[in-house]
């Protein structure tokens, strides 16, 4: 599905914020995020691909060829 500033919004946590411009691209305006629980991380990989790890679920935002993001739940 495509990841909206909604989507975003429920799935990353409130100090990261997300903006989708004109191009459907998401700028990431925060790259670190204090969270209360520990095993919860964000990194990071290169401009076009992010990890996000909670509670031993992944989910990965990956811009394909056509320039938008697709979110994927592997749970």
């Amino acid at each position: 599905m495509t990841l909206n500033k909604r989507v975003a919004e429920c799935y990353f946590p409130v100090c990261v914020k997300m903006e989708v411009n004109r191009d459907s691209l998401i700028n990431i305006r925060h790259y670190r995020a204090e969270i209360q629980n520990k095993t919860d991380r964000i990194g990071i990989m290169n401009n076009e691909n992010i990890l996000f790890k909670r509670e031993s679920m992944m989910q990965y935002i990956r811009k394909d060829q056509r320039r938008k993001h697709t979110f994927f739940d592997a749970a």
